[in-house]
């Protein structure tokens, strides 16, 4: 490994319909990239350490090599915490992207407040299932 690279074995990649679009701008030849929890399993980096686990956008692969950069991953598990049925699959849904997508939908541009009736369009997928369940347990709307 080059200084500041990591190992990274895939745990979790998102196979969500948006990554179709990536199909047309990926040049031949080249792995895709999409939201994954992945663990590091080697390191040269002073960041990251075996056992780590991230989200982030990686390779489609099993194992990968990856250049620490901390702005395009998220460090979710540090390998002291690792422990045998950790759900780390959450944090790819609800506590991932479409899970900040949800709120900032609800919160941010649909200023939701207690009490507000929701209507979630049956096209609205992953998001929308995230957004009723945030509207009616979270918040107690219609």
């Amino acid at each position: 490994l080059k200084p500041n690279q990591v190992i990274l074995k895939s745990l979790w990649i998102s196979v969500d319909p948006y990554i179709r679009g990536q199909l047309y701008t990926t040049k031949p030849n080249t792995i895709i990239e999409s939201p994954q929890i992945a663990q590091v399993i080697k390191s040269n980096s002073k960041n990251l350490k075996p056992g780590d686990i991230l989200s982030g956008n990686f390779k489609w692969s099993s194992y990968s090599v990856f250049d620490d950069n901390p702005k395009v991953y998220r460090k979710i598990v540090s390998s002291k915490q690792v422990k045998p049925g950790l759900d780390l699959a959450n944090h790819l849904g609800p506590m991932g992207l479409i899970g900040v997508t949800a709120y900032q939908g609800l919160f941010d541009i649909g200023a939701l407040k207690k009490g507000d009736t929701v209507f979630v369009s049956g096209a609205a997928g992953a998001v929308g299932s995230i957004v009723g369940q945030i509207a009616k347990n979270v918040m107690g709307c219609r």
